[in-house]
Formats: structure tokens, C-alpha cells, sequence
């Protein structure tokens, strides 16, 4: 089955890091990244821009409207995405954690979203 894990963390804090900090966390990162991979797991990985950069299409009454920025502030911000093809909920959680554990990083949390087996389906 194939989990979403979505990655949460505060931007204030990446922002306030030195470059060898980030290359730390990065190099951590794309290690463990590896090793969904090298398990046959990591289905893709992708890393976003920060919210700065976001556009949001909403609704607003009967019209759609365009902003700039994020829907909602919040303390954390949506970081990064990795699709994972695990066995079960129990080996998605097993990535999850290595995730969230390592190398300083400032992942606020990891939330696992299972991927609808059928986009189409109303179910």
C-alpha cells in the first residue's frame, strides 16, 4: 500500500541555521532517504518551497479567488512529501520515525496519509 509522509516543520528555525547545520541535516536527510530506497520503499521524494512562494486558490462565497501565500498561518508548514510503498501501516510508521529522529532536524512532525488505492473512486 502506498503512504504519504508529510513533512511539518517551522521555517523560522531552518531559516536561522548555518549553512553547515542544513548541510548536516540535509546529508542525514538524504541518507535515510536512500535507505527507503535501498528497501524498495521510497516510491519518490520531494522537498517544497517555503510558504513565501505558495499560491492559494479558494473560494470565497460564490467567487474563486487567487492569494499569495499559504491558506492558514500556522506555527508549522508543510516542509516536504515522500510517497512510500510499505507493507503495512506499522512499516510506514517505522520510516516515519526514522524521519523525525535524526541528525537535529526540525520536523515538527511526520503525519502518515495512506494514498487512496482508487483516485476515482466516491468511496
Amino acid at each position: 500500500m502506498l503512504y504519504a509522509l508529510l513533512f511539518y516543520g517551522r521555517e523560522e528555525e531552518w531559516d536561522g541555521m548555518g549553512s553547515a547545520e542544513r548541510q548536516k541535516i540535509m546529508r542525514v536527510h538524504l541518507d535515510q532517504a536512500n535507505k527507503a530506497n535501498a528497501d524498495g520503499a521510497l516510491v519518490t521524494s520531494m522537498r517544497l518551497c517555503q510558504t513565501q512562494s505558495a499560491t492559494t486558490v479558494k473560494t470565497q462565497g460564490k467567487e474563486v479567488v487567487v492569494l499569495d501565500g499559504p491558506f492558514a498561518e500556522t506555527k508549522e508548514q508543510l516542509g516536504g512529501l515522500q510517497i512510500l510503498n510499505c507493507a503495512n501501516l506499522d512499516e510506514a510508521i517505522h520510516y516515519a520515525k526514522m524521519f523525525v529522529d535524526h541528525g537535529g532536524i526540525r520536523f515538527d512532525c511526520v503525519e502518515i496519509r495512506p494514498v487512496h488505492p482508487r483516485p476515482d473512486s466516491i468511496e
